[in-house]
């Protein structure tokens, strides 16, 4: 998101009356003094961008929906709340392909000995998200994948 030099004063106004160490900017003499609270400053914009973000796509059930909001249409990490719970999960929305991908612990390889038979060996995955909004999403899903 690009601020304007207008929108960054009306921010730093509006910040420096919850927080008057921001105000102190204009009046550190210093160069060193100057970079340290504009990175803070800086920081500070970032991390109000990232709530921002986060307030504005967890309300979705889909990163179909997401897709359908300005300023979601490229491919990454959001949060959504495919059941309607309140407590919204992190997905990667693939907008390309409109692909949903909850995450789990089982990327790393796993060790398997050696074994005959359908069934012999079984490895249970932990998803970052419950089974209740894994069950939501999946039920408004046209297919159902694991790799």
């Amino acid at each position: 998101m690009r601020l304007t030099i207008l929108a960054v004063f009306s921010l730093i106004h509006h910040l420096s009356a919850s927080d008057p160490s921001i105000g102190d900017l204009f009046n550190i003499s210093s160069v060193e003094g100057k970079q340290r609270k504009w990175d803070e400053f800086e920081n500070k914009i970032s991390q109000l961008e990232s709530e921002i973000f986060y307030l504005k796509s967890k309300g979705a059930k889909s990163c179909t929906e997401l897709k359908q909001k300005p300023g979601f249409e490229k491919s990454g990490e959001y949060f959504i709340d495919p059941a309607k719970t309140g407590i919204p999960i992190k997905v990667f929305c693939d907008m390309e392909l409109e692909e949903t991908w909850i995450s789990h612990d089982g990327e790393e390889l796993a060790p398997v000995t050696f074994c005959t038979g359908d069934g012999c060996f079984e490895k249970d995955f932990k998803y970052e998200a419950s089974d209740e909004q894994i069950e939501a999403i999946k039920a408004i899903s046209e297919t159902c994948y694991q790799e």
